[in-house]
């Protein structure tokens, strides 16, 4: 198990330190070595058993491969205008109508992108495996989130506090302070769980181990770094989502631990005052920069009201596509027959993780896409009701606020289309998967 996590731990690291992995060439070598080491692990590790409820969850990746690489593969044009009547418009504008065509509007992009899915979901894949196969230390799969977000945001720190003037930002190896901040906010949540359940199993009645605390510190000041360098990138919807994770993950674990020691009518006490504490640290713990970006209405880069027409238009980009989309990857050319906002540039994103995935893969792709975010995040929450001396309840919480701060984050901007954070949340959803299935194995 080591072996494996410590090669995911440097592919992605790689990609992170790489930018994110947003250059075709460096996403693609992120994504063969995900390839190479699934190739290894399912062919020499993991040939006998599979876990429990596997058939649903590879019928859905192969679902959702199949669809997306149906997007590139030239159909009919009756089929085509069946499917996509917007699309076979403009396939009548260019070509007459004549012949076969393909459901995207750019083949290239949509086979860069089939190949960068298909990583995230084999990482998914080994990391649920890995949960299941080996219960007793699931916790070692945190450390390549927590190793990668953890340097990354050691490089934050020492960005912000050598620059010399007053304008000094963090964002570590990352082009974009959003995306830093997107990476560390997932980690965050794990760090502070992780350390919890490592103090409680190794805590008994009246006394704790030295080794437990010290491990325990040790996340809790990864953390706290880990949040410090959100603040110092001034990114708003960073900061944000790790404080409201942090909420959901302190609220959920404080209230399944009292609930059944408080009366009824105090059962939310522990809610109001992790609220409490969340609100007193986004009152003082931001720096004035940061004060000062929530008091503006946008960026130097894009405007709130540009952002709202985005939306808008994107939305009227998927009324038009609704069943097939305009395949994976393609938004930036598609976007063209329906912008109008800023005529003087050019919109490669939708800043919205969601509608643009509605805008490329249709709802035919995000059916299978959404039931595997809905079944990673049944199976977080279902940790709740797992033994608090299991690693699994307190490491299932910690995967469950880092899915709910990258979902909120997502709503304003694009995560999920850089590749290093996509593959970290492919990679946390598969430990979410299979938590629930390692404590019913270890039981069996």
């Amino acid at each position: 198990m080591l072996t494996v996590v410590a090669i995911f731990t440097l592919v992605l690291g790689y990609g992170a330190f790489q930018q994110g992995a947003v250059t075709v060439f460096d996403g693609m070598l992120a994504a063969a070595g995900v390839g190479m080491l699934a190739c290894v692990y399912y062919g020499f590790i993991a040939r006998l058993g599979t876990p429990p409820g596997s058939r649903l969850i590879f019928v859905l990746c192969v679902a959702l491969t199949a669809w997306v690489a149906m997007q590139m593969i030239p159909l009919p044009f009756a089929l085509v205008r069946l499917l996509s009547a917007h699309r076979a418009e403009l396939e009548t504008a260019v070509r007459g109508g004549q012949g076969w065509t393909t459901i995207t509007v750019v083949p290239a992009e949509t086979r860069i992108w089939l190949i960068r899915m298909g990583s995230f979901l084999l990482a998914m894949l080994i990391s649920r495996d890995l949960a299941w196969r080996f219960p007793d230390r699931c916790g070692y799969l945190a450390i390549p989130v927590l190793v990668v977000a953890g340097g990354e945001a050691a490089l934050g720190l020492v960005q912000f506090f050598s620059s010399s003037s007053a304008a000094g930002v963090a964002r570590g190896t990352y082009v974009n302070r959003d995306h830093f901040a997107g990476l560390l906010e997932m980690a965050i949540p794990l760090a502070v769980m992780s350390g919890v359940g490592i103090y409680r199993r190794g805590r008994k009645r009246f006394e704790s181990s030295a080794k437990s605390a010290v491990l325990a510190c040790g996340l809790f000041a990864l953390a706290t770094a880990m949040l410090m360098a959100v603040v110092f990138s001034l990114s708003r919807m960073g900061f944000l989502a790790a404080l409201f994770s942090l909420l959901f993950v302190g609220a959920v674990s404080s209230s399944s631990v009292l609930s059944k020691r408080l009366d009824t009518r105090l059962r939310w006490l522990p809610v109001g005052l992790i609220s409490l504490a969340i609100i007193l640290t986004f009152v003082y713990l931001p720096t004035d920069e940061l004060i000062a970006r929530f008091a503006q209405t946008g960026n130097e880069d894009l405007t709130a009201d540009t952002r709202v027409l985005i939306w808008r238009e994107s939305v009227e980009m998927v009324r038009h596509a609704p069943w097939a989309g305009f395949g994976l990857g393609s938004y930036q050319s598609a976007f063209y027959a329906f912008k109008r906002v800023a005529p003087m540039s050019s919109v490669a994103h939708a800043h919205n993780d969601y509608l643009q995935a509605a805008a490329e893969l249709g709802i035919l792709g995000m059916l299978p896409l959404l039931l595997i975010a809905g079944l990673a995040g049944k199976s977080a929450l279902e940790s709740l009701g797992l033994p608090r001396e299991t690693m699994q309840h307190y490491l299932g919480i910690g995967c469950a606020g880092s899915l709910f701060a990258l979902m909120l984050h997502s709503l304003v901007d694009f995560n999920l289309y850089i590749p290093a954070n996509a593959m970290t949340l492919a990679w946390i959803a598969g430990m979410a998967l299979g938590l629930n299935l390692a404590f019913r194995s270890s039981r069996t």
